[in-house]
């Protein structure tokens, strides 16, 4: 069973508020199966996310174990170019800068970088942070705290060592928000899977064609 949660977007949706959404619709599901009939039986629960949505899934496992007598367990979750740090100053949103040039012949044209969002490093960064600040609803002391921004995970954050698979773009802008996510649950004992496929795009596993 699949279940798609439709929770307001920022400037209407915050992190509370997505959190809360996503929260009650783990506890929904975890009683219910198909049609929305109750079962009594606790199948293992899944949750994934891409680009925005992917640091969100992230956070909902985190607030998940925070209180485990009162949501359900997640036993795994699976993520596409998860935006994970929005202090938005990762390394790689310079290092992976979109850029192209010639290499001799008249349509020969190399891409590097970032070849979605084409603007200058800096101007990248200052529009995903104001995002971010959107969506942390203005209180800047989110920006840094795990639950909203797993990048900054501390040791006493992890709680349980749910198994994560996370898919990234070698060459996004983001990149470095899944490195550093991987590294850091590793450390912890927490098994993950990272690819990483360079000369991909943003969230490139939803372009099934």
């Amino acid at each position: 069973l699949v279940m798609v949660i439709d929770y307001p977007l920022v400037p209407i949706g915050n992190y509370s508020s997505i959190q809360q959404s996503a929260l009650t619709a783990l506890q929904w599901l975890s009683g219910h199966g198909p049609e929305g009939v109750e079962c009594s039986s606790k199948p293992p629960l899944l949750v994934a996310g891409d680009s925005s949505g992917g640091g969100s899934a992230v956070s909902l496992v985190l607030n998940a174990q925070a209180d485990p007598g009162r949501w359900p367990k997640i036993s795994g979750a699976f993520v596409f170019s998860p935006w994970t740090n929005l202090e938005c100053d990762t390394p790689t949103y310079y290092y992976n800068t979109f850029g192209s040039r010639q290499t001799g012949g008249h349509h020969d044209t190399v891409y590097t970088g970032d070849i979605v969002f084409h603007k200058p490093a800096a101007e990248n960064a200052r529009i995903y942070k104001d995002i971010a600040e959107l969506y942390v609803g203005g209180n800047e002391t989110m920006l840094t705290d795990p639950r909203a921004s797993p990048f900054h995970l501390k040791e006493s954050d992890i709680r349980e060592r749910t198994p994560f698979y996370i898919v990234v773009s070698g060459t996004e802008s983001i990149a470095g928000d899944s490195w550093v996510l991987a590294s850091k649950l590793a450390q912890q004992g927490v098994r993950v899977n990272l690819d990483v496929y360079p000369g991909m795009w943003h969230v490139f596993p939803m372009y099934s064609e």
